[in-house]
């Protein structure tokens, strides 16, 4: 069974604390918006989650267990630099059904060179083809490079992800977090602030999170 339990887990880099005696537990078929302002170590805990830290420039104590097979993580960077990779994926039907509601504004792309193609349709593309290789971790960081018109199917794809693995989406988009997590993880400056349900983040922390997530970087 997919999980990933998380023990005293510091990191930095020199003298620069990036990550602060952080424990959680990750658990199958939820999904686990991770927020904080920019630096606070979300992509870090990525990082280390799937080890991929160079060690000769950042140090790391603590335990990580991760009890899965099967991981896919989506960077910030764009996926599908190459453009031949990416029209090839265009073109195979049961990903991209024609009944789906971005497929106009994919199709519209298919002739276009890659660095003209929008970060936000690349991302869409390859969360979508990972959801279909039914990965029991997916770790999304900042995937809401999306405009309004995707959200929505960003969303809808990541509901079918929490059905086969563990989701982990790190956000700046509140609305985005609220829409998919079903507990909420508030890092700052590297320290867990707040873990608990999307239900007591709305009852009485989120403004107070928020004012710090604004005002406090």
């Amino acid at each position: 069974m997919a999980h990933i339990e998380i023990k005293g887990i510091s990191a930095g880099c020199e003298s620069k604390l990036v990550l602060d005696n952080l424990s959680l537990n990750f658990e199958l078929n939820k999904c686990y918006s991770i927020i904080g302002p920019g630096g606070s170590g979300k992509t870090t805990l990525f990082n280390i989650i799937t080890s991929n830290v160079n060690k000769d420039i950042m140090w790391v104590k603590g335990d990580v267990r991760v009890q899965v097979e099967n991981v896919f993580s989506l960077p910030q960077s764009s996926p599908f630099q190459d453009f031949e990779a990416l029209k090839e994926y265009m073109y195979i039907p049961k990903f991209i059904e024609k009944e789906n509601p971005l497929w106009d504004k994919i199709n519209a792309y298919k002739n276009q060179e890659i660095d003209k193609i929008p970060k936000g349709i690349r991302k869409y593309l390859a969360i979508n083809q990972f959801e279909q290789g039914k990965k029991n971790i997916y770790l999304l960081d900042e995937p809401e490079v999306f405009n309004h018109d995707t959200i929505e199917s960003l969303i809808d794809l990541i509901q079918k992800m929490k059905k086969s693995g563990i989701v982990l989406v790190s956000t700046h988009h509140i609305g985005l977090a609220e829409a998919v997590g079903d507990d909420i993880v508030f890092l700052r400056y590297g320290q867990l602030l707040f873990s608990d349900t999307l239900q007591e983040f709305i009852d009485s922390k989120k403004e107070e999170i928020i004012d710090v997530r604004i005002y406090g970087c």
